[in-house]
């Protein structure tokens, strides 16, 4: 087991690494009863911090999403009417997809340097 890789959900039914699910799969293949904490010290002993990924959208663009917050403000003055100056202006951004849902983000287990991901 390794908490670098994403767990398979086609053999394990996981898609991300929570501590409970890093102590059943270790109960499960080595038969070692340990407790949540034990097995939070070995992954903290290994190099494993506890995060909490920021979502990704599978049909993001991230060059068109660069684009717009290098360009942010030429969009916006360009939109704006004749004499209203820039510093009156509050720029809000809204997330269409996620429109009457609350967002859950769970803590999952990954390495240090590396990004987590979000399912």
């Amino acid at each position: 087991m390794s908490v670098e890789a994403r767990p398979d959900p086609e053999t394990i039914g996981l898609v991300y690494w929570r501590l409970r699910d890093v102590r059943y799969q270790v109960l499960d293949w080595f038969e070692a009863p340990y407790t949540l904490e034990s097995v939070r010290r070995f992954l903290r002993a290994a190099g494993v911090r506890n995060f909490s990924p920021r979502p990704v959208h599978p049909k993001a663009i991230s060059e068109c999403q660069e684009a717009f917050r290098r360009n942010r403000r030429a969009t916006v003055r360009d939109g704006l009417t004749e004499g209203v100056p820039l510093r009156d202006v509050e720029f809000w951004l809204q997330d269409g997809l996620r429109a009457g849902r609350k967002g859950m983000l769970s803590r999952v287990w990954a390495i240090r340097a590396a990004s987590p991901y979000s399912a």
